[in-house]
């Protein structure tokens, strides 16, 4: 199972990426709508979110 997700972690990888520019891109017209704190809280699920893709990914390397 392990392989699985190294597997389906590796092809989310580019889809995360390209989903990651949209939502910096929507937060930086936001910015320049002066609604910094929606632009904040964006960047900062982005943020979250490849924090929880490290620790997955060091998991999984454990596990190998």
């Amino acid at each position: 199972t392990t392989e699985i997700y190294t597997l389906s972690l590796h092809d989310a990888l580019p889809i995360y990426k390209h989903h990651a520019q949209e939502l910096a891109v929507i937060a930086k017209h936001l910015r320049e709508q002066g609604r910094d704190e929606a632009a904040a809280q964006i960047e900062k699920g982005v943020e979250d979110f490849e924090k929880g893709n490290m620790r997955l990914s060091i998991a999984l390397s454990l596990v190998q």
